[in-house]
């Protein structure tokens, strides 16, 4: 499941996902089975 809230310019969370302005949380993130889906558009990993 993923929340998305504007946050502006800046993205700053562990293990978040950024997509320009938009904050996503990836409550399903796990960095042993990747950070995104195949099908996701690119994102910053901060």
């Amino acid at each position: 499941e993923l929340r998305a809230s504007v946050l502006g310019d800046e993205c700053v969370a562990v293990g978040a996902v950024c997509y320009g302005g938009e904050h996503l949380t990836k409550t399903l993130f796990n960095p042993e089975t990747g950070p995104l889906p195949a099908n996701s558009p690119p994102a910053l990993m901060v």
